[in-house]
């Protein structure tokens, strides 16, 4: 393993919260959040002794990916020659057509901003992830806007469907695009104890959107059965006033 320099002090991003507050891939075109995800899902994996590794070689230059040379040392300094950088987010690269997202579907340009580092140990060892943004018009990357992204993070991105992910970490889509987000419906099916088989059951639906949710979006339905010995007995001229729910 290489020597890694301590004078450069990289803050570190240790949960989605944390994403939420910096400007990484979060407004459409930017393509950072999504590359985040997909790194922690497709690239990486976890071995027993919870080292991060990597599923290809970045020396292949898959998706890719190629040497980071750290010129303007926003990242600390590396001795050795056992330990290198990569980089990968230029969709302009050779190989990155092989990304699960590229100019076509993410808008213009202007997407191509977003990078992720990785340090890798060896070919399959990745120390360390970062993410960091590229202003072209001085071919340079700022400090200001270079994180290190902890292995926790990396860990609980694994377990988060994109869609969630991006929505939990403030990404604003583009204009007029339909929020991924879900509505909930909640169906509460009301049966009497041992009702007859040919007796009507009482179905009745509260649909619970959310927050600035779109018209279009999908719902999805929960069925909760509450058998009648829970209620109090009630003449069946009044059973239908039984369910006054508020579901929060």
């Amino acid at each position: 393993m290489g020597i890694h320099s301590p004078s450069r002090k990289v803050p570190t991003l240790n949960s989605v919260q944390d994403l939420s507050g910096v400007t990484f891939g979060h407004k459409f075109p930017k393509h950072g959040l999504k590359l985040l995800h997909w790194l922690a899902n497709e690239w990486i994996e976890f071995d027993d002794e919870r080292q991060m590794m990597a599923m290809t070689d970045p020396r292949t230059r898959e998706f890719g990916f190629h040497i980071f040379h750290n010129k303007e040392n926003i990242l600390p300094l590396l001795f050795g020659d056992q330990s290198w950088y990569f980089e990968v987010g230029n969709l302009h690269a050779d190989g990155a057509e092989d990304l699960p997202f590229n100019e076509a579907n993410t808008g213009s340009d202007k997407s191509n901003t977003d990078r992720i580092i990785v340090r890798m140990d060896s070919s399959q060892v990745v120390g360390e992830v970062y993410i960091t943004e590229h202003t072209p018009h001085h071919n340079s990357f700022s400090s200001e806007s270079t994180y290190r992204i902890s292995r926790g993070l990396i860990q609980h991105l694994q377990n988060l469907e994109e869609n969630v992910f991006l929505q939990r970490a403030g990404y604003i889509p583009r204009k007029n695009e339909s929020p991924r987000s879900e509505s909930r419906e909640t169906t509460v099916k009301i049966l009497r104890k041992n009702e007859s088989p040919r007796s009507e059951s009482r179905e009745t639906t509260v649909k619970i959107p959310r927050k600035n949710e779109s018209p279009r979006s999908e719902s999805r339905e929960t069925t909760v059965k509450i058998e009648d010995e829970d209620f109090p007995r009630r003449s069946s001229s009044t059973w239908d006033s039984v369910c006054n729910c508020v579901i929060l």
